[in-house]
Parts: structure tokens; sequence; C-alpha cells
């Protein structure tokens, strides 16, 4: 857990209110990963995907945390 909230990892899948918009992220963290799945940083690449699957453009991780703690 982060300061910021929980650690997402590659297969969360983000969801966008308001909105029939969700995103899929293909490219996590390299050297960091949780239960063997990459984490997601500011270097991560992911899409955002409308009802009808086609791109509404990338993923970016506006804030992140400098540091995290582990138990």
């Amino acid at each position: 857990k982060t300061t910021y909230g929980p650690i997402g990892i590659i297969t969360d899948v983000p969801q966008f209110a308001g909105t029939t918009v969700i995103g899929m992220w293909t490219v996590g963290a390299s050297r960091v990963k949780v239960n063997g799945l990459p984490i997601i940083n500011t270097a991560s690449v992911g899409v955002g995907l409308n009802a009808v699957p086609s791109s509404t453009g990338p993923l970016t991780v506006a804030q992140a945390d400098d540091k995290v703690k582990g138990l």
C-alpha cells in the first residue's frame, strides 16, 4: 500500500465513472512484481477501450508514490 492507495498490478482493469470506457494495461514494471505480476508505475503503458472495442487513447499514471512499504 502507498500513501495514495493500493498498488496496481498489470491485471487490474481501470474503470472510469460515468463512461463506458475501461482500461487495459499492456506493459507493467520490469523489475518490481507482486505475486509474480508486474506492478503499475509511471513507466507503464496501457490503452483505454470503449464499449465498442475501439481505442480511446493511452492510459498514463497521473500521480505516483516514490516509496512503497510491503508487509
